[in-house]
């Protein structure tokens, strides 16, 4: 069955509709400026990454990772402690980088048992 309006499209019809969709691209292609943005998702970065490594013994605190995801250091940490962290925060970030992939094949588990392991962290 074939949808019959019952009415005539007009020449204002018409530019309201395309007016509408010139506002709908602008607003899909806005960038929208949230100053805290960043900050949530270093806190988000640092906790997750706490939460993973602490339970693998990693001995840095929450206090101590959220220095190193703002790019700090931590004097008189063990070098291999915070190098487990770094590779793990590039970990995350190759996570969200390859996010649109659906299945999860060899490869991609080799290139992330490689980043957690560099530079002797597992050893």
């Amino acid at each position: 069955m074939a949808f019959n309006p019952k009415f005539n499209p007009t020449q204002h019809l018409l530019k309201v509709i395309e007016q509408a969709a010139e506002l709908k691209s602008k607003i899909q292609g806005a960038v929208i400026g949230v100053s805290w943005l960043p900050d949530m998702q270093r806190e988000a970065l640092a906790r997750q990454t706490h939460g993973s490594t602490a339970i693998e013994g990693n001995p840095l605190s929450l206090y101590e990772i959220k220095t190193l995801a703002a790019g700090g250091t931590v004097p008189g940490a063990r070098p291999r402690a915070v190098q487990e962290i770094m590779n793990y925060f590039e970990v995350l970030r190759f996570i969200g980088k390859n996010s649109s992939i659906a299945t999860i094949k060899v490869p991609q588990i080799q290139k992330l048992h490689a980043i957690i392991g560099r530079k002797n962290a597992l050893d």
